[in-house]
């Protein structure tokens, strides 16, 4: 999983050496933390987040028996605390 997320993530970003994906293995699942260029994330989101939404599918089609689950970290990534 974390070569298909990897290759599917290169081939779209404008700064591929920025790329970092941190893999989390459980039992039932498997966390894929992508963390990269402002730029790139910007271009991964943007229209409501289809790009990262497709790359998703595409995971979720490939997993096995576990679940793959991809997540955007980083800087930009802030969470709700209200």
């Amino acid at each position: 999983m974390q070569e298909l997320v990897d290759y599917m993530v290169r081939s779209v970003v404008k700064h591929p050496d920025d790329i970092n994906l941190d893999v989390s293995e459980g039992d039932a699942s498997i966390l894929l933390e992508l963390n990269l260029h402002d730029d790139d994330r910007a271009l991964l989101t943007a229209d409501d987040g289809k790009l990262i939404s497709a790359i998703r599918q595409v995971l979720s089609a490939s997993s096995g028996q576990r679940r793959g689950v991809l997540e955007l970290v980083g800087d930009e990534d802030s969470s709700d605390e209200e």
